[in-house]
């Protein structure tokens, strides 16, 4: 049943990758757009260059970066629930005592009591030692920086002849590609 569920798992994973824009996908979709646009359009649309090369007929070839951001993930694991774990952890103890009193009553009457008892220790030390230190766990973070970084060649005239996607991270968001996302590229 458990190898089921995760085939399932897997199965839909991959069928949400399968939907997800790649880099291919954005670089073919940006250069079926702006091939042939102008550059100052582009810009106009996405935000300034950061820098500008001049190449030797009169055209530029451009480097923009957009897209930035930084996201932070919480590698942390969830906290186990508490449980009790009294006869099985190495650390806890139940303790129990059962005393039984018979007695005989004047009138012949014999009389049983029974009387019972328990105490239970558990601890983690882990948590002892924190709390003697005054030290919590502290949380594990991975921080990502998200961008993408376009290479445009563009002609004298300022006419875009090419599009290059020279560096692309992961989405923002559940998706392969940062430029696919900020470019609202579909998957082809």
């Amino acid at each position: 049943m458990r190898f089921k569920a995760l085939l399932a798992a897997v199965a839909v994973a991959g069928l949400s990758l399968a939907g997800c824009a790649t880099t291919s996908d954005a670089v073919s979709t940006m250069n079926t757009r702006w091939v042939g646009q102008s550059s100052d359009a582009f810009f106009s649309a996405y935000g300034p260059p950061m820098r500008q090369f001049p190449r030797a007929d009169g055209g530029s070839i451009y480097t923009w970066i957009g897209g930035q951001t930084t996201v932070r993930r919480n590698l942390t694991p969830p906290p186990r629930p508490q449980q009790n774990q009294f006869d099985t952890s190495p650390f806890g103890r139940k303790y129990e005592k059962s005393t039984t009193r018979e007695s005989v009553e004047a009138d012949g009457t014999v009389v049983r009591r029974t009387t019972s008892s328990s105490a239970s220790v558990n601890f983690d030390p882990s948590q002892l030692l924190g709390a003697l230190g005054g030290a919590q766990p502290q949380p594990t973070y991975e921080e990502k920086r998200l961008y993408c970084e376009v290479q445009l060649t563009a002609a004298p005239d300022g006419t875009i002849t090419n599009f290059v996607i020279s560096r692309d991270t992961e989405a923002e968001g559940f998706g392969l590609s940062r430029c696919a996302e900020i470019f609202a590229v579909e998957a082809s």
